[in-house]
């Protein structure tokens, strides 16, 4: 066996070969973070924006305290007056989308798993027309699982929530179930923890 073959099958080549790319994102991620800190209403302490995360109207862009917005999300809104609030330690997870056009807030400790979306308005039956924006609200500690799809008429998501993985959420969910489905049920009640 050779020596190189070694290094790699114990894992040190490899962690030898990432660490400078590791280093590189670390300090790609800490920049964008910086740029956005600039450019949105307002970004908390100890807040990370990842490189790739797209943010449409960032001065309607609110961000709280140890959050983490992950790459290639995408927050927009089709008009200039949709708010996103973000409140402390909510995480957004890659390729998710907010559509903030209706104005969306995501309370405390809430977690936005990897490619799921949100509308926050409707235009009827002519994509043409003008948006009609709805609120949203997303309870605290709300946990809203992989591409799971929450569509405008969902006005809120109660607290302590959990949205399964692909579901398509098409009216409010109470506080403390678990729903899935299409479309999205409650399949569960869950303890006020």
């Amino acid at each position: 066996m050779s020596i190189s073959y070694l290094l790699r099958r114990s894992g040190i080549f490899l962690a030898l070969v990432r660490l400078p790319f590791r280093i590189m994102k670390r300090i790609g991620n800490k920049i964008n973070t910086w740029w956005w800190k600039l450019h949105v209403l307002r970004l908390g302490r100890n807040s990370l924006v990842e490189m790739g995360v797209s943010i449409e109207n960032p001065r309607q862009v609110a961000v709280g305290e140890n959050c983490l917005i992950c790459r290639d999300a995408t927050l927009v809104s089709e008009t200039i007056d949709g708010n996103l609030c973000l409140e402390d330690r909510v995480q957004i997870n890659r390729g998710v989308k907010i559509d903030h056009t209706g104005g969306v807030l995501i309370r405390e400790h809430s977690l936005i798993s990897e490619g799921a979306t949100i509308y926050s308005h409707t235009h009827g039956t002519d994509p043409h027309s003008i948006p009609k924006g709805i609120p949203k609200t997303i309870g605290p500690k709300v946990w809203i699982g992989a591409h799971a799809l929450i569509m405008e008429n969902c006005s809120s998501i109660g607290e302590g929530s959990v949205v399964a993985a692909a579901s398509v959420v098409t009216k409010s969910i109470d506080p403390h179930v678990v729903v899935a489905g299409n479309p999205a049920r409650v399949i569960r009640r869950l303890g006020n923890d």
